[in-house]
């Protein structure tokens, strides 16, 4: 399994649950032509720094799931990922954290 990401600094959380499986986590560029030749065969995208656009979305040979760090999914073309079956999900340490704001 490949997985790429233009935030590979930090990602223990990540590597937990990748490295027992042997997934290789690969750095891509944020610029766009040079996020498509990394990601073109990867299996899996954590969409964090870069925006994943229509161009990048139909660039994917094996893309099996789009996944953000953030708690919105406006920076992924959501549409186009959906007319090409790769769901896009979402996870964000601060819903999950105690400093997190909450709300009555």
């Amino acid at each position: 399994m490949r997985a790429v990401t233009v935030a590979a600094r930090r990602l223990r959380v990540e590597r937990e649950a990748l490295d027992p499986i042997g997934a290789e986590i690969i750095e891509a560029p944020t610029n766009e032509a040079e996020f498509i030749e990394a990601a073109r065969s990867a299996d899996a995208i954590y969409a964090k720094g870069i925006p994943i656009s229509k161009k990048i979305i139909d660039a994917l040979e094996y893309c099996k799931v789009i996944t953000l760090g953030s708690v919105g999914v406006d920076s992924v073309d959501v549409k186009a990922a959906t007319a090409r079956g790769i769901p896009v999900t979402k996870h964000s340490r601060h819903l999950h954290s105690k400093k997190s704001p909450t709300t009555p």
